[in-house]
């Protein structure tokens, strides 16, 4: 599965390129901060704000038309306290190897 959808996000901008222009902007000024919170937040055990930041960081995929990227922002948010350590980190860094190929796709 390719890493965003621009169909769709050209959908979700009525057509506008100039509007799909203006959310790959903000996604790509935004993206690394809320990954970070993220890690942070994984790495410090803190479930409470690490489900907050991949609430966030899921958002802003979803506005971006990348699902794959979505879903495992998702996964984190919603399964994060049924994870065992291993297993979280694992998942955390499969979300950031699908960061990474979004991040080729949008460049």
């Amino acid at each position: 599965m390719e890493p965003l959808n621009w169909g769709l996000l050209r959908e979700q901008c009525a057509g506008d390129e100039s509007l799909v222009s203006e959310v790959v902007d903000l996604y790509r000024r935004e993206w690394a901060a809320l990954f970070h919170d993220v890690q942070q937040a994984v790495a410090a055990g803190d479930l409470p704000t690490m489900r907050r930041s991949a609430h966030r960081l899921k958002g802003a995929l979803l506005s971006l038309a990348a699902s794959p990227s979505a879903s495992l922002a998702q996964r984190l948010e919603l399964e994060a306290a049924a994870l065992p350590g291993e297993s979280l980190k694992a998942l955390l860094a499969e979300l950031k190897d699908e960061l990474s190929r979004l991040a080729a796709a949008i460049n």
